[in-house]
């Protein structure tokens, strides 16, 4: 059974790769309305803006103004060319409030970076100044330190000779006594009397 094809575009094969002829057809083809699935959109209705076969203009849009397509082509060919070129114009503008807001953008960038830098130098003449400030402090308190500390150096190192010199000397006591010679023994404050110059000394500083 051959299938009925009256309403359909018929393409013949040697046009099948011919894009100027497909498009054509395609340009010139009728699409199908959505409630009545074998009626051809026919007219279109100014009341509901909406395209619909001649089911719906006899049902759904009684009493409403249904043009047919070349009565309202014109018209809608203006609209949509103002459509367009009011679209052209928002897209310029949104593309010069692009641009101006990348170059703001840009601006408030270059201020924050030149802003760092300028903290980082700060920061780094802060440090500067304050290493300056501490070996200025530690040399201060080095001399603090050796005006202090050299008169006890020197009241320590004689009281570590005076008490090595006295222990000798004890040493050396303690063995006369026990060798047992008088002469020694009559003698021991030869013996003691460096040391205990010494210490006489030692009170006196």
């Amino acid at each position: 059974m051959i299938p009925d094809c009256r309403d359909h575009n018929v393409i013949p094969i040697d046009k099948f790769s011919d894009e100027k002829y497909l498009k054509g057809i395609l340009a010139f083809e009728v699409p199908r309305c959505s409630e009545h699935q074998q009626e051809k959109i026919r007219f279109y209705c100014t009341t509901c803006s909406k395209l619909v076969c001649r089911d719906c203009a006899i049902v759904g849009h009684r009493g409403h103004e249904c043009l047919e397509p070349k009565e309202r082509l014109n018209i809608t060919k203006q609209n949509l060319e103002r459509a367009i070129q009011s679209s052209g114009k928002a897209v310029i503008s949104v593309q010069r409030m692009r641009t101006h807001v990348n170059s703001a953008t840009t601006s408030i960038e270059k201020q924050i970076a030149n802003s760092e830098q300028k903290v980082d130098q700060q920061y780094d003449q802060g440090i500067e100044r304050l290493k300056t400030d501490r070996n200025k402090l530690k040399e201060e308190l080095e001399k603090i330190k050796t005006k202090q500390c050299t008169p006890l150096k020197r009241i320590k190192d004689k009281a570590t000779n005076w008490t090595e010199a006295m222990e000798n000397a004890q040493v050396v006591a303690k063995k006369i006594m026990t060798a047992g010679n008088q002469w020694d023994i009559l003698g021991w404050r030869m013996i003691l009397q460096t040391p205990l110059k010494s210490s006489v000394m030692m009170r006196l500083l």
